[in-house]
């Protein structure tokens, strides 16, 4: 699959590059139908936020047409699009300095989409609270990988994320929703985790459009426990229903509001 650094075809990055050394810098993965991008207006949003937020001067136009290139060579109608900025070539040691940012646009085969439902788990490992980076996809994944190490069965989807105070976050790849009562619930992201394009959609569009009113708050272990419906969502697997979770054992149906949400999605991704 084709990969372009600075607009131009290329598979190798300088050891230099302050994305490797450092994790110095931002990333979006998008999912593309037919050289679409449904949800770009809200990956650009967070892709701009995210830049502005680490002080990397990189204009977002030119990633769009490092994009809409890239798009032009895939053999494919569909598939994953992941862009990568980084602060460029550093010159030694944690200054930054003025060095010029490297554009990183590369595609992927979809995943298959084999869960019409998630198994999930909670996490030992706890989130970390830096509120100057919540909410941002920065390249710094570390502890996603080592939440990730914690089980190797391939019939647990994702496991859940809490941070220090021990307020539900995340997954490791998803963010979460929770239905308590007639209320849809998402965690609040000021302190730590990745507020993710699907969760922009479906705060703003989606849940409204079935009307809805979301609401952003910390969300307990308890609350997780007596919800009515449970799922988790990316801009790549869209909408996730998880109907058990493992140790302490619950279980959850796979509610209509969520049946609906999963076709609404389906349907934006292949208009």
């Amino acid at each position: 699959m084709p990969v372009l650094v600075n607009g131009s075809p290329a598979d190798q990055l300088p050891v230099c590059d302050r994305g490797f050394l450092y994790g110095d810098g931002v990333f979006e993965t998008l999912r593309f139908q037919a050289s679409t991008i449904p949800l770009w207006a809200y990956h650009r949003a967070r892709l701009e936020k995210s830049l502005v937020r680490l002080g990397i001067d990189c204009d977002i136009d030119v990633v769009a047409s490092d994009i809409q290139q890239l798009l032009s060579q895939v053999d494919t109608t569909e598939g994953v699009l992941r862009i990568t900025v980084t602060r460029g070539d550093g010159q030694g040691g944690y200054a930054a300095g003025d060095g010029v940012p490297r554009r990183v646009v590369a595609s992927k085969p979809l995943p298959a989409m084999a869960h019409a439902s998630a198994n999930v788990r909670l996490c030992d490992w706890r989130l970390p609270v830096q509120p100057a980076l919540a909410g941002i996809k920065h390249l710094n994944r570390l502890d996603q990988v080592m939440a990730r190490r914690e089980w190797s069965d391939d019939t647990v989807f994702d496991g859940l994320l809490m941070d220090a105070t021990g307020a539900l976050i995340e997954s490791t790849v998803c963010n979460l929703f929770i239905r308590s009562g007639d209320q849809w619930l998402t965690p609040d992201l000021s302190r730590c985790g990745v507020a993710g394009v699907m969760r922009a959609w479906l705060l703003a569009e989606g849940l409204p459009a079935l009307g809805y009113d979301p609401d952003v708050r910390d969300i307990s272990l308890t609350q997780l426990l007596n919800a009515e419906a449970v799922f988790l969502c990316n801009s790549v697997r869209g909408i996730v229903p998880v109907t058990r979770l493992i140790a302490p054992e619950v279980h959850w149906p796979v509610d209509a509001v969520t049946q609906q949400l999963q076709r609404t999605v389906e349907a934006l991704w292949h208009a």
